[in-house]
């Protein structure tokens, strides 16, 4: 757990020397980068609750414990996508422009490595990405949020997936870490965890940037 902290440590201090937080921080962040980014979001989203589950069914002989953990969040995920799409619905994007969108590369990269690990690699090392993702959810969902309300003008409904993430996250992140901290005990299960963690960090930074810089969906 030192170690996820420390990542954890490090990737906000990422985060926050990142231009687009920089930007965000300054209030210059358009609609257009913000729809790019909640693109990204519906395409990865729909995809949680079913690669989180895969990851379980693989993990339920080997890892009982970090399984039942694994099968009751997938149910907890499901569903996050409409609050991506409500939001785009709100920034004026019709239901046919959501759909036939494709995700930009970090996020085409993220989703892959998602079920590679789940399906054919280390199932408990999901982990990793899990605690990456609820903690940047927990760190600055609501700051991210209230940043875009006010330099975007938009209505609060049009930040419900980064506000919803930023209440939910705070009581996945503790069970997250209480599961890792109790069942996440053979070496080798703890440093593949700890490589996915590094590489879901630099694919969401990646993709943020991506959606600043006008690549992607």
């Amino acid at each position: 757990m030192d170690q996820l902290v420390a990542m954890r440590s490090a990737s906000l201090a990422r985060l926050k020397q990142s231009s687009i937080f920089q930007r965000l921080a300054a209030g210059d962040v358009d609609r257009r980068a913000y729809a790019r980014y909640l693109l990204n979001v519906y395409h990865y989203a729909q995809h949680s609750s079913q690669v989180i589950s895969l990851a379980a069914s693989r993990a339920v002989r080997s890892h009982p414990a970090l399984a039942a953990y694994l099968m009751h969040h997938a149910t907890e995920e499901v569903g996050h996508e409409e609050w991506a799409c409500s939001d785009l619905r709100r920034l004026g994007l019709t239901d046919e422009e959501i759909r036939s969108s494709r995700p930009g590369t970090a996020c085409t990269s993220m989703v892959g490595m998602e079920y590679f690990v789940a399906g054919h690699w280390n199932p408990v090392a999901l982990f990793g990405w899990l605690f990456v993702l609820e903690a940047l959810g927990d760190d600055v969902g609501h700051f991210v949020a209230k940043a875009l309300q006010s330099s975007l003008r938009v209505e609060g409904r049009a930040t419900s997936f980064l506000d919803g993430h930023g209440s939910a996250d705070h009581g996945h992140i503790r069970d997250i870490t209480t599961a890792i901290e109790r069942h996440m005990t053979a070496p080798g299960d703890v440093a593949d965890m700890l490589h996915i963690a590094q590489v879901s960090q630099d694919l969401y930074l990646a993709m943020l940037e991506e959606s600043l810089a006008g690549s992607g969906p």
